[in-house]
């Protein structure tokens, strides 16, 4: 679509179930705006999920809920059509349910659109039937806010039974933890390790929503992201020169305030439609950067710690781990899903400003 200037009578949308954020960016009010405008006026365009046609459960009904008012974003009109899958069809004209007849109407030779296998009445009965039982006020499936993609997850995962928040819980017990325990440098490093993986995993799925395709770049990303790791660590003294408590918690604050201008930078990127090669720049450039202020705070917070090397190192590394470990679990099981990138964004900046007053205010300057 962003390659063509062709107008188009009908679009067919051939696709998984948004089950993963790559597959979610094609059920996005963004997407299907862009995708009507290469459509002439009063064109067609639909998509199919799995559904019941008799019954739907409260997972299947908010997913759902959720594709049906993104549609109505960009289409004037939107029908369900039920059977063993749901047929989204969307357009700025009227639509109907009688696809029996009016195949028959046009004299299409079919084996099994026809009224001797459709019944109209009944079709158009159970289609509003659905269309009622849709909720309101069910958030708008997003690029930066995959709302569909957790509903479908949800969906998913109701087949087993499984509590999906009960993990959460649990993690959140072992941050809370943490934040009482530990040592106010040691805390730092743990918030560290948990920005820096939580921005990591955020910029690989922005990458995705505005680029398109992530498996090209996740080796040089990745790459890129180790890379900042052992920069900072190796010239932290010559960029931050001296061992003090005091530039210990203003790095911190230095992390969290970059985290805090990303919003603002993804947003600009989403303008950039032409120059793919900028996109890719800039996000190498961020990914550095992120890795770089990381391993500033284990080189930092390794010196200020030093009693024995290798006890403090593993220590400082285990905490390191243990945050990014827990950074990469919340951001993109609960969090991306739940709250959107950019107020994750947000919440891991504050961790990081946190983490820099509880240092600022336990161990003095």
């Amino acid at each position: 679509m962003k390659k063509t200037d062709q107008k188009y009578d009908a679009a067919l949308i051939n696709l998984p179930e948004p089950s993963t954020v790559q597959l979610n960016r094609y059920y996005t009010s963004s997407f299907y705006k862009e995708l009507k405008d290469r459509l002439r006026p009063g064109a067609v365009m639909g998509f199919s999920i799995s559904g019941s046609s008799n019954y739907m459960s409260e997972e299947e009904l908010r997913l759902n809920s959720s594709l049906y008012r993104t549609l109505k974003t960009a289409f004037d009109h939107v029908i369900i059509i039920p059977g063993r899958k749901h047929h989204f069809v969307a357009s700025d004209k009227p639509l109907t349910y009688g696809v029996a007849k009016m195949a028959s109407e046009r004299g299409l030779d079919n084996v099994y659109v026809n009224p001797y296998y459709i019944q109209d009445d009944l079709l158009k009965q159970r289609g509003e039937r659905i269309m009622n039982e849709l909720l309101e006020g069910v958030e708008v499936n997003r690029d930066f806010k995959p709302i569909t993609y957790y509903q479908k997850v949800r969906q998913w995962l109701s087949y087993f039974d499984f509590n999906y928040w009960l993990p959460l819980v649990m993690v959140v017990a072992v941050v809370l933890y943490f934040f009482i325990r530990l040592h106010p440098v040691n805390l730092g490093m743990f918030a560290a390790g948990f920005a820096g993986a939580s921005v990591e995993v955020i910029l690989l799925v922005a990458f995705q929503i505005l680029y398109g395709y992530v498996y090209s770049m996740v080796g040089v990303i990745v790459t890129v992201f180790m890379g900042g790791l052992a920069f900072g660590t190796f010239y932290r003294e010559k960029i931050l020169p001296g061992v003090h408590v005091s530039s210990f918690y203003r790095l911190m604050w230095i992390v969290g305030g970059y985290i805090l201008l990303l919003p603002f930078i993804l947003r600009g990127m989403q303008n950039i439609t032409e120059t793919s090669w900028l996109i890719h720049v800039l996000f190498v450039v961020l990914m550095f950067l992120t890795a770089m202020l990381v391993g500033m705070v284990f080189s930092l917070a390794s010196q200020l710690r030093l009693k024995r090397w290798i006890t403090i190192v593993s220590e400082i590394y285990s905490v390191d781990l243990l945050g990014a470990g827990l950074g990469t679990f919340v951001v993109s099981v609960y969090l991306i899903p739940l709250l959107g990138l950019m107020n994750v964004l947000l919440i891991t900046a504050g961790t990081a400003l946190l983490s820099g007053l509880i240092a600022r205010l336990r161990l003095g300057r």
